[in-house]
């Protein structure tokens, strides 16, 4: 088996870390990661995940430009059916798209736009909230968690109207809902 260095190099240059459309890209890869710190035996295992994929791709013809979120999806389902998935694997894949994107050799990840009537609202009371509250955006993301769960319930798909809400109109929600369903990550 082919060794990599710290410094992304191979002890043997004749063997390429995999094939197929991936090929040319998972040696870069590792040796971002090592300079990233990654352990040795890391780097390999990612490498492997990484070699999988390329395989599976090349059985289904797929192009590296047509490699996205959606096809590591899809991959990640098929590693499960054989029982061959790992923690991290995904992380992995997701960890590589990133890589390629940020090279320039996939497309960016396409964007979800949101349309709903709420949708308008959130982002006033974002801005609300990063400007003039001075909140952080790991706090601002909470909020919006809430506070969309919480205009779905209340209007569903009609158009919000705040003045039909009085404040117990959110403190029989929260209670409702409960404070660990609300916030998850709450303990």
């Amino acid at each position: 088996m082919m060794m990599l260095t710290r410094h992304g190099g191979t002890t043997s240059p004749d063997r390429q870390i995999c094939g197929g459309p991936l090929a040319a890209h998972v040696g870069g890869f590792a040796a971002q990661l090592f300079r990233m710190g990654y352990a040795p035996n890391t780097v390999h295992a990612k490498c492997d995940v990484l070699a999988d994929l390329s395989r599976w791709l090349g059985r289904r013809q797929i192009p590296l430009a047509k490699l996205n979120e959606s096809r590591l999806i899809q991959f990640q389902d098929a590693r499960r059916l054989r029982n061959t998935i790992r923690r991290g694997d995904l992380a992995t894949g997701q960890r590589f798209l990133a890589y390629l994107r940020n090279r320039g050799d996939i497309a960016p990840a396409a964007q979800r736009i949101d349309r709903t009537p709420s949708s308008r609202l959130i982002l006033e009371f974002e801005a609300f909230l990063c400007t003039e509250r001075g909140l952080s955006l790991s706090t601002v993301v909470r909020y919006q968690f809430v506070i969309r769960r919480f205009l779905d319930e209340r209007f569903g798909c009609k158009v919000p109207h705040l003045d039909q809400l009085r404040p117990q109109d959110l403190h029989d929600f929260i209670l409702r809902k409960g404070i660990q369903n609300l916030y998850p990550w709450f303990k």
